[in-house]
């Protein structure tokens, strides 16, 4: 394991002077809000560098090589990766071939595994053991490093495999599209004006109470990003939601929130009647997920039977082409979805448009 700058040094000159390295991080992020890193390996065609971050506090020297726009970057579900390392990149690491992105073009699951894929690929079965072990305590073991070394062993003949039967298939537009979509910073950026979104049981609520949730969740999102801690910990969902629900107007008027403990009330009751006093009282848009009626629910079926037939005449999973998001928003009469941009567009989305457009008989 790289512990040291010297080594470090002797290391990155060998990855420079690859043209394509696999990538991988192990970090921790169970009671923080922004992800630990805890190690990074880094594979070439002939070596394995496991290189320990905390002890050696500074890796500009890795990122300066890492930031090379002609090295090939192989990463497996590269997005909490990337959104990782952007604590020491300026922007998102480029060019990435993400082996999940590209297994999922072939017809496998989306959220296809590593373990899973190089079984399929490599017919190498690899140990789940160190699973959920605790990557940032130290030492790490053996077995805890051959873990680690496997998940970049791997990356570089995946990627050629995928490659070659992406070019067979015809479908290097469809992962060059999807791989475009991991360079945009907005990807990785947590708005806390859109947080109330992500909130359970947000579909609901009426459109003033819409208001009161949007206050009260960029509220936690402000103070989970502040105090550095997991946003479910600052204030769960149940409680944001019963608020916005009640629209208290003082401290009194907080108290009988299920799991909403007298501790949570002491340390941010005041802050988050102070949010609600901010609220600006302007239309929030319903949530995604609210009711259909009865002609919406027909035409998703409709929506549905087409995405349905023809994934399955493209041998890949529906969820590639639309999410249950984007039938719902073509259902309501939008029509600029993911489903209807790009590649999607011209496999599906096109038809897709034209079901919406035709009037319920």
């Amino acid at each position: 394991m790289i512990s040291n700058e010297a080594s470090l040094a002797n290391a990155i000159s060998q990855i420079a002077g690859s043209p394509m390295i696999g990538l991988d991080t192990e970090f921790r992020r169970e009671d923080t809000y922004y992800s630990q890193l805890c190690l990074m390996q880094i594979s070439t065609r002939n070596r394995i560098f496991l290189i320990d971050n905390l002890a050696i506090p500074d890796l500009a020297p890795l990122f300066e090589v890492l930031a090379n726009p002609r090295q090939l970057k192989i990463m497996h579900s590269a997005r909490q990766d990337l959104e990782l390392l952007l604590q020491y990149a300026d922007d998102p690491l480029q060019p990435v071939f993400d082996t999940q992105i590209a297994a999922a073009c072939l017809g496998n699951d989306l959220q296809l595994g590593y373990s899973t894929l190089v079984e399929q690929l490599m017919s190498v079965s690899l140990s789940k053991s160190q699973t959920r072990t605790q990557w940032c305590a130290r030492p790490l073991t053996r077995a805890q490093l051959d873990y680690a070394a496997d998940d970049v062993l791997y990356l570089i003949p995946m990627m050629e495999r995928l490659q070659a039967d992406i070019v067979v298939g015809d479908r290097e537009r469809w992962f060059e599209e999807d791989s475009l979509e991991l360079y945009d910073r907005k990807l990785y950026e947590q708005d806390d004006e859109t947080a109330w979104r992500r909130v359970k049981g947000a579909g609901k609520l009426e459109a003033k109470q819409r208001v009161r949730l949007k206050a009260l969740a960029g509220w936690r999102e402000k103070t989970a990003k502040h105090e550095n801690r997991p946003r479910q910990w600052i204030v769960r969902d149940a409680p944001l939601v019963e608020l916005a629900l009640r629209n208290p107007e003082k401290t009194e008027d907080l108290t009988g929130v299920k799991h909403l403990p007298t501790g949570k009330l002491r340390r941010y009751g005041s802050a988050m009647l102070e949010a609600l006093g901010r609220e600006t009282g302007e239309p929030v848009p319903g949530n995604s997920i609210a009711r259909p009626g009865a002609a919406e629910k027909a035409l998703l079926k409709k929506l549905k039977a087409l995405l349905v037939k023809r994934a399955g005449e493209l041998k890949v999973q529906p969820e590639l082409l639309a999410g249950r998001r984007d039938l719902q928003a073509l259902a309501r009469g939008e029509t600029d979805t993911r489903a209807t941009r790009g590649w999607r567009r011209e496999v599906l989305g096109s038809d897709l448009l034209a079901i919406a457009a035709t009037p319920a008989m």
